[in-house]
């Protein structure tokens, strides 16, 4: 197989800059624009905050870094680690600041005691305004005594609740009552036995959102008793966006906090024409973050050279892929959709005069020929649609492109996961 004449494999980077691997000179390098700080998982498995703007962040979601690209979001928690605070109300529970390490390596995670057999739980409010919206809660918890933790967050009459399980690190149930409506649940390990959960749901219209924590021996809710009152947990690190999914921790300190969007990561390679509009191959392999159904456009990768002349690959809602070529005014000329379940995915678009190929995760999707249209100049690999314009959201783990057609069994191979 023929080099690629562009390869990122995130690996070193500069204040706005991502370093390519191809090609050698540095002209393929990346820019990279942020305003403010953002947190990412390092190697070791501890949570970092990269302070300083446009500094990119390499993320150890596995055995290898990715780059993380986020969309804008606010933790609407304003007291993220300090639930000693008076924000936070405690009921039949006593809070311990500051009593074990927390998922970023300092001792600042807070201990929940249990004083009573009847409902125990710390609880806060947040006012959100009128009319349902879909918000994400997370919440990084570690095992003290005691098997579970529970957690709810509630409207006017309505509620979504679940039960973690420490010991099979599963979440035992995630219920909605009323007009909240559980979306989604996950649960992701980090180091020294800490674990963060996120739950998505609708909420009831209401004007404010009740979330609240409560460490169990048995499994049961809130404001169920539990015969044994010695339970406790620690927790560390409260966040609630209006998102479809959790993004990287934002730490609050008594008022919301903001992370600012990753944009205008594109490369030009030196602003020359260097990219085979004739023939090539375009592959990437990357996992997006879920979009949300009122996105109409969802989140871009694209290679142009001009607003109708360019080859996206597009995730939209409902865990869709979309490959959508363009090189004239109209309609695309491949509009093909892939459920990826959320996951990682290898796709690639291969290239021959008006001959074109779309694959993904070892498979060939489809062909189509045209004798109309053919690419011109097509000068930048970028994550967005164009500049400020529909950035991808997710991590990104290798991007290629070839100034070659491949063989379609080198794609196949190359697209496997």
């Amino acid at each position: 197989m023929k080099k690629p004449i562009l390869a990122l494999v995130p690996s070193a980077y500069k204040t706005s800059k991502v370093y390519s691997v191809l090609p050698v000179d540095g002209e393929g390098d990346f820019i990279f624009s942020r305003t403010g700080d953002g947190a990412r998982v390092k190697e070791n498995g501890l949570i970092e905050n990269i302070v300083g703007s446009n500094n990119p962040r390499l993320n150890w979601s596995g055995e290898c870094p990715s780059l993380l690209l986020e969309g804008a979001s606010t933790n609407l928690q304003i007291r993220s680690e300090q639930f000693d605070d008076a924000a936070w109300t405690k009921t039949n529970i006593t809070v311990t600041a500051n009593d074990t390490v927390s998922p970023d390596g300092i001792e600042s995670a807070d201990k929940l005691q249990r004083t009573s057999t009847a409902a125990s739980y710390i609880f806060d409010i947040l006012n959100i305004g009128y009319g349902a919206k879909t918000y994400t809660n997370s919440i990084f918890v570690k095992q003290g005594d005691g098997d579970y933790i529970a957690i709810r967050v509630d409207g006017s009459t309505s509620f979504a609740d679940l039960n973690f399980n420490f010991a099979t690190k599963q979440i035992t149930y995630f219920i909605a009552s009323g007009f909240y409506i559980a979306i989604s649940s996950k649960v992701e390990e980090f180091e020294n036995g800490w674990f963060r959960i996120y739950f998505t749901y609708t909420t009831d219209g209401y004007n404010s959102i009740t979330h609240s924590f409560s460490p169990r021996f048995t499994p049961g809710n809130i404001d169920e008793t539990d015969l044994n009152n010695n339970a406790n947990c620690f927790i560390w690190g409260s966040q609630v966006e209006q998102k479809i999914y959790g993004s990287s921790y934002i730490k609050t300190e008594g008022s919301q906090i903001t992370r600012a969007l990753e944009r205008k990561i594109s490369t030009t390679l030196n602003g020359q024409t260097q990219f085979n509009e004739n023939k090539g191959t375009a592959f990437i392999d990357v996992k997006p973050f879920p979009v949300d159904a009122s996105d109409t456009n969802g989140n871009i990768i694209s290679l142009v050279g001009g607003i109708y002349n360019q080859i996206f690959f597009r995730f939209r809602t409902n865990n869709v892929l979309e490959f959508y070529v363009n090189n004239a005014a109209g309609p695309a000329i491949i509009d093909y959709d892939l459920a990826h379940n959320g996951g990682r995915i290898k796709a690639a678009i291969k290239w021959i005069n008006g001959n074109y190929n779309i694959f993904a995760n070892g498979q060939l999707l489809n062909s189509y020929v045209t004798t109309g249209r053919f690419f011109s100049e097509l000068d930048t690999f970028q994550f967005q649609q164009s500049t400020n314009l529909y950035e991808f959201e997710g991590e990104v783990y290798e991007i290629q492109v070839f100034d070659e057609a491949l063989d379609n069994n080198e794609i196949l191979k190359l697209t496997e996961l």
